[in-house]
């Protein structure tokens, strides 16, 4: 039996780095990842990721609060706007099986 492919979508941006991606549990929903960083008492600086699941039904959806700075990350939704990715195709689409291609 093979195994599901998922695919998720990955936007660079100078705060680190976004994912969009689906709930592989089943239900129709996608979730927009983001990066914290934070310092050790040693240090080092530690890289976390946190979820944010609005309830967005499709990749498009969750791209467009992006876009429009309603994502729930309050550093991102405060930002003044510059340059955001505009669509999903800003993003470039990867799947689970590490082959990656920007998706058009």
């Amino acid at each position: 039996m093979e195994a599901n492919t998922y695919f998720f979508y990955l936007y660079k941006s100078p705060f680190g780095a976004m994912t969009i991606r689906p709930d592989v549990d089943g239900r129709p929903a996608w979730f927009l990842t983001y990066e914290t960083f934070s310092r050790a008492s040693s240090g080092e600086i530690i890289v976390q990721p946190v979820v944010l699941d609005l309830g967005w039904r499709t990749a498009e959806k969750a791209a467009e609060a992006v876009r429009s700075q309603t994502t729930g990350w309050k550093l991102w939704d405060s930002l003044p706007y510059v340059i955001h990715p505009a669509a999903l195709d800003d993003w470039t689409q990867i799947e689970t099986t590490g082959t990656t291609q920007p998706h058009r």
